[in-house]
């Protein structure tokens, strides 16, 4: 792991070796880049940078499955929850994931209610929710 993705894990989760992405997957920190492993992560754009999301208040630490699946979408579902990136225009409130801290960020990702106005509104939803290949 080089100095700059060390210093960016030590920035999001201190000196721990354990830490949880937005949707609350476990990732540690002598898994970076790992693919296949079950606690791999690396960088994710939370803003996607096709749509401009550039910067290093942008970026958030991620499960390697979690960024697959997600994409470069705006509005994605994994797991049965619908998720949306939100520009942040002041302190977040209860609405964005609790397993993140997105006190330094631009951007973070909420999670919306399930209310039909609300899932039509974002997102097309599958008849059934996608699974992820490997348990929680």
């Amino acid at each position: 792991m080089d100095k700059e993705v060390k210093k960016f894990w030590e920035n999001e989760f201190g000196n721990s070796e354990v830490g949880y992405d937005f949707t609350g997957h476990e990732v540690r920190k002598g898994s970076y880049g790992q693919n296949g492993s079950e606690f791999g992560w690396n960088i994710d754009h939370i803003l996607p940078v096709s749509m401009g999301g550039t910067d290093y208040y942008n970026l958030q630490i991620t499960h390697i499955e979690t960024n697959k699946e997600r994409g470069n979408r705006m509005s994605f579902w994994l797991d049965g929850t619908l998720y949306q990136v939100k520009k942040i225009t002041r302190i977040c409130d209860e609405d964005v994931i609790a397993d993140y801290n997105y006190d330094d960020k631009k951007y973070c990702i909420i999670v919306l209610e399930e209310e039909p106005e609300k899932v039509k509104q974002y997102s097309n939803p599958p008849t059934t929710a996608p699974s992820r290949s490997r348990p929680l």
